[in-house]
């Protein structure tokens, strides 16, 4: 049903992996993930239309290995102190993560526009690195 998705259904359906709860939602499915974001797209999506977009694939993948491996559940801090200093330090740790992506990115586009300009090919760029030979020694 829903073939093309908006970047805010993306990012709705993607909140909503992450947001998962086993308890209240049941068991963590392609088919239980699309009747859950029903109500928020305003349509229910197919299981193929999702697994078409990387970002909720990967953010899937994540989640069911967090719940396979039971580290999904929340551990609540002892007090109102402990939980305000956690979100303290996960706000600058982010903050941080933001700017090292910018950075990241910045840096992108400078090797983009280099490729550009001395005709480096994208599937030059792609090529995989060579083997490493690890039986090889300098000394020989």
């Amino acid at each position: 049903m829903a073939k093309h998705l908006t970047n805010k259904d993306l990012q709705i359906i993607i909140n909503s992996i992450a947001g998962w709860q086993s308890s209240r939602q049941g068991k963590f499915t392609w088919e239980n993930l699309c009747d859950s974001v029903t109500d928020l797209l305003g349509k229910r999506p197919t299981r193929q239309s999702l697994s078409q977009h990387k970002e909720i694939v990967r953010a899937f993948e994540i989640q069911k290995k967090s719940i396979k491996s039971g580290s999904s559940e929340v551990k609540r801090p002892a007090n109102l102190n402990v939980a305000s200093q956690q979100i303290k330090n996960l706000q600058l740790k982010n903050e941080s993560l933001k700017e090292e992506v910018r950075v990241l990115k910045q840096q992108f586009i400078i090797w983009q526009f280099n490729a550009y300009k001395y005709g480096i090919k994208e599937h030059q760029l792609n090529a995989p690195l060579m083997p490493v030979d690890r039986e090889k020694t300098d000394k020989e």
